[in-house]
């Protein structure tokens, strides 16, 4: 009789890994377009500010404290690198 009920506890244990292991999968999938989404508007961003460091002019550079050669070593990393 034993084995019956431990039989029956190890397939309801398998079957709840098996579902816990379904929704995990579930879960990965639909979040993966939104998280390649904000990844690609992260490096879209990064491209247009680093853009816009180019545009400054001297005295805008001054007003912020930054030095051309300061923005031109930010607006040269590619737009992968934070």
């Amino acid at each position: 009789m034993h084995s019956i009920e431990n039989n029956s506890l190890n397939q309801a244990v398998q079957a709840n890994h098996i579902n816990a292991a379904v929704k995990n999968l579930f879960r990965a999938v639909v979040q993966l377009p939104e998280k390649t989404i904000g990844q690609l508007y992260t490096w879209q961003a990064r491209q247009h500010y680093r853009s816009q460091l180019r545009n400054l002019s001297e005295a805008q550079l001054r007003d912020v404290g930054l030095s051309r050669a300061m923005t031109d070593a930010e607006a040269d990393n590619p737009f992968l690198i934070p």
